[in-house]
């Protein structure tokens, strides 16, 4: 087991990090300012994470194990939401996932859950549901190894959707939930590496 070396391993917090969010800037801004508090042992992140946005509000928290993603990642928003709860084992998505909605501008009934899924070794594995606002369920599909295998999608009204109508809806929020996904892993990755250049310096 490698042990810390006494001045690499520091619960470090990082100089402000800038970043474009695009996609995300409904829920962290389209320019938000960040600090990243990690431990590094030998350059390599390790045991708890949390990234800050420039007011000292929680963004996202999490953990490490040998410098991979491991246990459960959760995404807030600026006004310190929950909107995204993510489980990792070695770096890879495994297990369940959660999505809220997060725009304060949208309405949302109940707990405004709006996606729930599973992860197996980095694959959508087992059943997809997303919701409404409302909370009415929208769509229902099933993944194997990434693969789907059957989708059914509803109006916001309850009526069913056809077939055509149910798969390019199902292509449409998988593609929007991986750039969410890719936003939220390009930010953690560009903190990490900041605080390993401000290890060096």
């Amino acid at each position: 087991m490698l042990k810390p070396q006494r001045n690499h391993f520091a619960f470090l917090s990082l100089a402000l990090v800038t970043l474009s969010l695009g996609g995300c800037a409904g829920m962290l801004g389209s320019k938000a300012e960040y600090r990243a508090q990690v431990a590094l042992l030998s350059g390599v992140p390790e045991g708890d994470f949390r990234l800050l946005n420039e007011s000292g509000a929680v963004q996202a928290t999490g953990a490490y194990k040998q410098g991979e993603k491991d246990g459960v990642w959760r995404y807030y928003t600026s006004q310190g939401k929950l909107f995204l709860e993510v489980q990792y084992v070695a770096g890879k998505k495994d297990g369940p996932c959660r999505m809220w909605f997060s725009d304060p501008a949208i309405p949302v009934q109940g707990e405004g859950l709006k996606l729930t899924m599973n992860y197996l070794k980095g694959f959508l594995h087992g059943p997809v549901a997303s919701y409404y606002p409302s909370g009415a369920k929208r769509s229902l599909s099933e993944y194997k190894l990434g693969v789907l295998v059957a989708t059914q999608h509803w109006a916001p009204e309850g009526a069913v959707l056809s077939s055509k109508e149910a798969n390019a809806g199902e292509e449409h929020d998988r593609f929007a939930d991986q750039r969410l996904f890719d936003a939220m892993d390009d930010i953690v990755r560009t903190a990490v590496i900041k605080a390993r250049l401000g290890l060096a310096e």
